[in-house]
């Protein structure tokens, strides 16, 4: 009998999940876990493997191999997947993980509008965790090419976060390369622009469009 199942039992899936997300758990005991959770119904095993995506060790090989198990077989099981991946984008502070799965288990149009549904500026005030959630969609949605994102994003310019406003702002630049809306709306808040107190932000933005030619130099 193996360490874990000594433990926990057959039938004790969560615990299998908690090992998975437990800074003080073992390379071995998540393992193991990851190993009894390959085997079980994808429905009750993919819940707890999303739990890997909530931990960060210390060695980010491991990390990132761990992490890579888990997403393979959670898109080893396709449909059965997407209702737990899309309720964990709602509500898990860590996004990049679960992006990358969304990302290949849903078409195109339905990533797009997941990502779009969970940006939330209102939210953000000063919560970190609604800040960082940000920031990891706006930069999944500058990878997208679809006419809703543009106008959705722009927004996330005026966030009192300097993180979100980059992500936006670079999100906003790569949507510009195939959506004139996109540049049309850096421009126009390039032209409207009074207000001196974010010049950085603004000298930024001015030097992406010089960069991509939707201004000369001594516009």
């Amino acid at each position: 009998m193996s360490f874990l199942s000594k433990w926990f039992g057959k039938k004790d899936y969560n615990k299998y999940g908690d090992v998975l997300k437990n800074p003080r758990a073992s390379k071995d005991q998540r393992q193991e876990a990851l190993q009894v959770l390959a085997k079980i119904d994808p429905s009750l095993a993919i819940p707890q493997l999303l739990k890997r995506f909530e931990l960060v060790t210390d060695s980010g090989l491991v990390d990132t191999k761990e992490k890579e198990q888990c997403l393979k077989i959670i898109l080893e099981h396709g449909d059965i997947a997407k209702p737990f991946l899309k309720e964990a984008i709602h509500t898990k502070p860590r996004l990049s993980w679960l992006l990358k799965a969304a990302e290949q288990l849903y078409p195109t149009s339905e990533y797009v509008s997941l990502l779009l549904e969970n940006l939330r500026l209102e939210t953000e005030g000063f919560d970190e965790e609604a800040q960082d959630r940000n920031v990891d969609l706006l930069l999944a949605l500058r990878e997208t090419t679809d006419d809703r994102v543009a106008s959705q994003v722009v927004p996330f310019l005026h966030s009192r976060k300097e993180d979100v406003r980059m992500a936006a702002l670079e999100c906003l630049e790569e949507q510009g390369q195939h959506s004139s809306q996109a540049k049309d709306f850096i421009l126009k808040i390039l032209n409207e622009a009074k207000d001196e107190s974010d010049a950085r932000f603004l000298g930024t933005m001015k030097s992406i469009a010089i960069r991509h030619q939707w201004i000369s130099e001594n516009h």
